[in-house]
């Protein structure tokens, strides 16, 4: 092993903000995606915040660095006001688009991504489900996805697989992303010279 086997993790988190969701889910969400990012930093190096509702509503809230040392680590720049700040969209959900935006506009290649919907996917490019599942394969994208509501199952299934996985239709949005933190806790990076 390498004299420094410890890899800290880069992981982008996509969020549907589409119309389906209430005011009250969307705020539950929010909620949700802040206690992940917290449960996250110390052992996340880089993460990336995506929203999505139609494709031209598919957008990058920010991108943010974690520093610190055990018991002080922070997020340079605090990702909670741009979570905080996210509004609801259109009742468009690009799934595939959105996922295939994340992985394109990722320089390293080399994220976890962890995904949530809470609808079916119904305004994506013609081509964009088979780019984004190739993408995944291609890269060995770890998507862990989880859904809410009229989620497709097998769809979020299809872009967890096979390097992650789908953790099920959710009854609340309250602590959506608990098991996904435990999820991502549990992936290790094995270096060696």
């Amino acid at each position: 092993l390498a004299d420094d086997a410890t890899v800290k993790k880069d992981v982008t988190l996509i969020l549907d903000v589409s119309g389906s969701l209430t005011p009250t889910d969307l705020a539950n969400v929010k909620t949700s995606a802040n206690d992940f990012v917290a449960d996250l930093l110390p052992i996340t190096d880089t993460l990336r915040i995506y929203e999505f509702a139609s494709r031209s509503e598919t957008r990058l809230v920010g991108r943010y660095a974690a520093s610190g040392a055990a018991g002080s680590f922070a997020w340079t720049p605090p990702p909670n006001p741009d979570l905080d700040a996210i509004d609801g969209g259109s009742n468009s959900t690009a799934l595939f688009h959105a996922v295939r935006t994340a992985i394109l506009e990722d320089p390293e290649g080399d994220d976890i991504i962890v995904l949530f919907s809470d609808g079916r996917e119904n305004s994506s490019p013609e081509g964009a489900r088979e780019e984004a599942l190739d993408l995944i394969r291609d890269k060995k994208t770890v998507v862990f996805s989880v859904g809410f509501g009229s989620v497709d199952s097998d769809e979020m299934r299809a872009l967890s697989s096979p390097f992650g996985r789908f953790l099920g239709v959710r009854p609340s949005l309250v602590g959506l992303f608990d098991e996904v933190a435990r999820e991502i806790s549990s992936v290790y990076t094995l270096v060696y010279d």
